[in-house]
C-alpha cells in the first residue's frame, strides 16, 4: 500500500474513540478482558485510622531495589510524588547509571583494546599474505645465506610477520584512527553492559528507603487517620453492603489485604483538601473484574457515594487497570499503543522523538551499508525496538487531560488518569476511557488488528513524504507490513547510493591528479579527535578546503550532530 493511500484514508480509530456505542461493541468482542479501578474520594464524618490524625512514614513497606523502573514504580504514587517528580527521578537515576556503565565499559576497553584492534584489523584491514610476503623479503635480505625452505627461515618469517602486525596495531592504537574507532564500536556493541541491579548494589542503593536520601523524591507510604465518628471498619462495611462484594480494610496506607475477589478500603493521608475536619480521604481498590461487571460496579459506587455525601475534587485520583489474554512485556507494542490511544501529548512527543531517531538511525545504516552490510541490516532490524522505547518514554512522561502515565505491570497495564472531580463532571467519561484502553491494549498485542489504521497514523507521525522516502521502509516494518527480505533489498539500494557517494568522495580526494606527483602530500582529516578520511593536497590551504567539502557532503543532520567539533587537516609524515 502506498504512502499517499494511507494518508488519504479516514481516521477510523478516532471515530471509534469518539463513539461509546462502537467502543462497547469492540470491547465485547475481546474475551477474557479484565479491568480494575483504584479511586480516591472524601468520606464525610469518617476516621482514616486509629491514631490521632498525624502522618508517619510506614517503613514496613520498604523493599529491595531491582531496577530504575522498579524504583520509579515504587515512588510513583501520584500523591506525594507527582509525574514531574518521577520524571526527574528517572532522569537522575538514568544519568547516574549511564555514567557508571560507560565508565565500566571504558575500563574494559582499556584492558582489551589492543587485542580488539588487532582482531578488527586482521578481519578488515590487514592482508595476512601481504604481511608474510613483506616479512619474507626482510628475512631474505637480512639472512641471504639461510635456505628459504628451512625451518629456521620459516620461524623467522613467522616471528617477523607477527612483529609487523603488532607494529601496525600499535600505530593504529596510538593514532586512534578509523579502525580503532570501529573496533571500539563493535566492542561496545558486543560487551555485556552492567545490569541496573549491579549498579544499585555497587552504589549502595539496596533498599527503597535509601533512595530519598540520595535523590529528590519523597517516601510514598504513610500511616494516617481522620477524626470523624465512623471508623474505617464501619465505612468498609457500608461500602460492602452497597457494592455486593467482600471488602477488606486497613488503617494503614497500602496496608489492606489484596486478593482476587475483594475490594480494599484504606486511608490516604495525602488527601487533605477536605470540606470538614471530620471528613477523611480514603482510597478504594477494586479486584480485577470482567468489563461488564466493572461497569456495573461503577454505577453502584456512584450511587453509594451520592447517598453518603462523598465528594471528589482536583486532589483525588483515579487509576484504571486493564488486562487482556496474551499480554506480556514482549507482546506489547508500545508504538501501536501510543498511536491507538490517540492522546495528543503522547503523539506529539512520540512523533518528534521518533522522527529524529529514525532519521539518525537511517543515516547510520547508510554509513554502514557499503562497508558492513550485515551491520547495517542489524541496525535497521533493531530500530523497531528503539522506537518502542521512545513510545514507552512518551507514554510514561505524558501530561494530558486523558492520560497521565501508563505503567506496564506484571500481567496488566495501569493507566493513571488525572481523576480530579471524577464523581462530578468527569464521571460519564470513565466508562468510555475504560473501554478505549481495553480496545487499544488488545490491539497493541495483536499485529493483525487495525493494521491499516495504525500504519496510516504512523506514516503521518513520521512525516513520510512518499513511498520512496526511506522513512516509509521503517514505518512499514514497524507496523509489520515489511518482511525481512524487503529490508535486505532496501540495504542493497542504500549500498548502491553509498557507492555513488563514495565515488563522489573519491573525486574530491583525487583533485591532485593534474598536479605533479612530487608536489602532492597526504593529509588526514580529523573531526574533533576522530579520524574520518584522508586527502591528497599540495598545501595546508588545499587540504583545509578538501576537509570543508567533505563535511559539506555529509548532509545537514550529520553536521548538526557534530556541531562544535573542530575540522582539521593534518599532514601525515
Amino acid at each position: 500500500m502506498r504512502a499517499n493511500q494511507f494518508t488519504k484514508q479516514p481516521q477510523q480509530l478516532d471515530e471509534v474513540a469518539m463513539n461509546p456505542n462502537s467502543l462497547r461493541q469492540l470491547a465485547s468482542r475481546i474475551p477474557g478482558a479484565m479491568a480494575g479501578i483504584e479511586f480516591e474520594m472524601y468520606v464525610p464524618n469518617a476516621s482514616g485510622g486509629d491514631d490521632s490524625g498525624d502522618m508517619e512514614e510506614d517503613t514496613s513497606r520498604d523493599t529491595r531495589t531491582r531496577s530504575i523502573d522498579d524504583i520509579c514504580e515504587f515512588f510513583e504514587d501520584g500523591d506525594y510524588n507527582g509525574r514531574q517528580d518521577i520524571r526527574k527521578l528517572r532522569d537522575q537515576l538514568q544519568q547516574a547509571y549511564s555514567e557508571y556503565a560507560y565508565e565500566y565499559v571504558s575500563e574494559q576497553w582499556s584492558q582489551y583494546q589492543t587485542d580488539e584492534v588487532r582482531k578488527y584489523m586482521l578481519d578488515n584491514d590487514i592482508d595476512h599474505d601481504d604481511i608474510v610476503a613483506e616479512a619474507t623479503d626482510e628475512i631474505k635480505e637480512a639472512n641471504p645465506e639461510l635456505p628459504e625452505d628451512s625451518s629456521d627461515f620459516g620461524e623467522l618469517v613467522s616471528n617477523r610477520a607477527e612483529e609487523i602486525i603488532d607494529e601496525k596495531v600499535e600505530e593504529e592504537c596510538n593514532d586512534q584512527g578509523s579502525s580503532y574507532e570501529n573496533a571500539r564500536e563493535e566492542f561496545e556493541n558486543d560487551t555485556s553492559w552492567p545490569d541496573e541491579d549491579d549498579w544499585l548494589r555497587h552504589e549502595g542503593y539496596t533498599y527503597m528507603s535509601e533512595i530519598p536520601s540520595n535523590f529528590e523524591v519523597q517516601w510514598p507510604y504513610y500511616t494516617s487517620s481522620g477524626t470523624g465518628e465512623n471508623d474505617i471498619e464501619t465505612v468498609a462495611g457500608q461500602f460492602e453492603e452497597a457494592i455486593g462484594r467482600n471488602v477488606n480494610y486497613s488503617s494503614s496506607y497500602h496496608g489492606g489485604e489484596r486478593d482476587e475477589e475483594s475490594y480494599v478500603v484504606e486511608p490516604d493521608g495525602s488527601l487533605t483538601d477536605t470540606r470538614e475536619n471530620s471528613d477523611a480521604g480514603l482510597e478504594f481498590i477494586s479486584p480485577p473484574l470482567p468489563l461488564n461487571q466493572m461497569i456495573e460496579d461503577l454505577a453502584k459506587v456512584k450511587a453509594w457515594a451520592d447517598e453518603t455525601g462523598c465528594y471528589t475534587n482536583k486532589s483525588t485520583g483515579l487509576h484504571i487497570n486493564v488486562s487482556v489474554p496474551g499480554i506480556t512485556e514482549e507482546s506489547l507494542d508500545y508504538v501501536k499503543l501510543a498511536i491507538l490511544l490517540g492522546d495528543k501529548y503522547v503523539l506529539e512527543q512520540f512523533g518528534r522523538a521518533s522522527n529524529t531517531y529514525c532519521q539518525s538511525s537511517l543515516e547510520l545504516v547508510k554509513r554502514n551499508a557499503a562497508t558492513m552490510p550485515d551491520n547495517a541490516l542489524r541496525i535497521l532490524t533493531t530500530m523497531r525496538q528503539g522506537l518502542n522505547g521512545i513510545a514507552s518514554k512518551a507514554i510514561h512522561t505524558g501530561s494530558t487531560a486523558k492520560f497521565v502515565s501508563i505503567n506496564n505491570k506484571e500481567g496488566y497495564i495501569e493507566f493513571r488518569s488525572p481523576g480530579g472531580d471524577w464523581l462530578g463532571a468527569n464521571f460519564d467519561k470513565i466508562e468510555s476511557t475504560l473501554l478505549r484502553t481495553v480496545v487499544a491494549v488488545d490491539a497493541a498485542i495483536d499485529p493483525q488488528k487495525y493494521r491499516k489504521e495504525y500504519l496510516t497514523k504512523l506514516y503521518k507521525i513520521l512525516n513520510v513524504k512518499s513511498e520512496a522516502d526511506p522513512m516509509s521502509y521503517f514505518a512499514r516494518y514497524a507496523a509489520g507490513e515489511l518482511p525481512k527480505a524487503a529490508l535486505k533489498s532496501f540495504i542493497k539500494q542504500l549500498q548502491s547510493g553509498r557507492t555513488k557517494k563514495a565515488e563522489q568522495q573519491a573525486e574530491l580526494d583525487t583533485l591532485h591528479s593534474e598536479l605533479a606527483p612530487e608536489s602532492v602530500k597526504r593529509w588526514k582529516i580529523m573531526l574533533g579527535d576522530q579520524y574520518v578520511t584522508a586527502a591528497n593536497a599540495r598545501t595546508q590551504a588545499e587540504a583545509d578546503e578538501l576537509a570543508r567539502r567533505w563535511l559539506a557532503n555529509r548532509g545537514p543532520e550529520f553536521r548538526q550532530e557534530h556541531a562544535g567539533k573542530a575540522l582539521t587537516a593534518e599532514l601525515i609524515q
